[in-house]
C-alpha cells in the first residue's frame, strides 16, 4: 500500500516539488483532486481540530479510597435515560481521597451530562438501603439538589470549543 500512495504522489509532482497535475485514481476516487481540492481539506480538518473541545471535570469529595468511579457522559435526553449510546464513558479507580479530574478531549460543542458513581465495593451497581437510598456516592452535573434523579434539563450544561471545566459534587 506504501508503494502504490508513494507512486500515485510521485506521479502528481512535478521536478520542482510543485503539484503540476491532479491527483486520480480510477476506481478508488471519483473525481481527481487539485492541489486547491487538497488544500481545502487541510483547512477543513484543521478548522474541524480547532472547534473540538476538551472537558475536565473534577468530582469531590472522594470519601473512600476503594472501589470505581463510574463516569458517563451523555448528549441526549435518550443517553441520559439509558434508551441511547454514551457520547463517553470513563472507569476510574479509587486509590486516595479527595478530588479526582479527569479529561475528555475531542468533543463537539453542544449540550451533555454527566452522571457519576462511586461503586465502592465494585460490584457494579450503586448500593441503596431498605429505603433505595444511595449508599454509595453519586453525583450529577450542575449539582441539582433533587430528592430523585434529576432530568437531563436539570442536568445539562454547554461545552464550547477550547477547555471547558465543571465540577460535580459526590453526596
Amino acid at each position: 500500500m506504501k508503494t502504490f500512495i508513494t507512486t500515485i504522489l510521485s506521479r502528481a509532482i512535478s521536478v520542482p516539488g510543485i503539484l503540476s497535475r491532479a491527483i486520480s485514481v480510477p476506481g478508488i476516487l471519483s473525481r481527481a483532486i487539485s492541489v486547491p481540492g487538497i488544500l481545502s481539506l487541510v483547512t477543513l480538518s484543521i478548522v474541524q481540530s480547532a472547534a473540538a473541545a476538551d472537558l475536565e471535570l473534577k468530582i469531590a469529595p472522594v470519601s473512600v479510597a476503594t472501589g470505581t468511579l463510574r463516569v458517563q457522559l451523555v448528549d441526549s435526553l435518550d443517553a441520559f435515560d439509558g434508551k441511547a449510546k454514551n457520547t463517553a464513558g470513563q472507569l476510574h479507580k479509587v486509590t486516595e481521597t479527595g478530588a479526582v479530574t479527569l479529561k475528555f478531549a475531542d468533543l463537539k460543542p453542544g449540550h451533555y451530562a454527566v452522571m457519576i458513581i462511586h461503586d465502592e465495593n465494585d460490584n457494579g451497581d450503586l448500593d441503596t438501603n431498605l429505603l433505595g437510598m444511595p449508599k454509595e456516592g453519586y453525583g450529577f452535573s450542575n449539582n441539582p439538589k433533587v430528592m430523585r434523579k434529576p432530568t437531563f434539563e436539570e442536568a445539562k450544561f454547554e461545552v464550547k470549543a477550547g477547555v471547558n471545566q465543571i465540577s460535580v459534587d459526590l453526596l
